[in-house]
């Protein structure tokens, strides 16, 4: 029975994280456009939740626990939000809105943290806070967070 009991706990776990192909290394920028990876290190607090990027307010991905996803945009400025667009997704936080400034030519990498603050009980209820947000950062420190990770999409 407790053998069973792992493999369902296993199972309902493993669906929470991307499952995509692995990281293989970064792709190619063409001259005119810019590209931007967006991921996702593991984490146990709201590992469950896939919430959704929205690129200059539309719908693209979703984003699961241990994930990336590659776009290519125009050069320019973008905005970039990180929320909801249903119940299912799980999502507890609100929206996180970023902007960056694309150059023709570069590639961009933003992470998207969670984090786990503070939990609480009364009696028999019990309240998790914690904080998201996008960081910006380089190349090098990408490389590093995105070999462990597969793609979202």
């Amino acid at each position: 029975m407790r053998v069973l009991f792992l493999i369902i706990c296993t199972l309902l776990f493993s669906g929470c994280s991307a499952s995509g192909d692995r990281f293989k290394g970064f792709e190619n920028t063409a001259v005119n456009k810019s590209s931007l990876y967006i991921y996702r290190p593991s984490k146990f607090f709201q590992g469950g939740t896939w919430p959704t990027i929205f690129i200059d307010g539309k719908e693209k991905f979703s984003l699961k626990n241990s994930g990336y996803v590659l776009t290519h945009l125009e050069p320019g400025a973008h905005e970039i939000k990180i929320g909801s667009t249903s119940f299912l997704d799980n999502w507890i936080f609100g929206d996180v809105i970023g902007n960056i400034d694309m150059e023709k030519g570069k590639t961009y990498y933003l992470r998207f943290d969670i984090e786990f603050q503070d939990a609480t009980s009364m009696g028999t209820v019990m309240s998790f806070s914690g904080a998201a947000g996008l960081i910006e950062v380089n190349k090098e420190q990408a490389a590093n967070d995105l070999k462990v990770l597969n793609s979202s999409m």
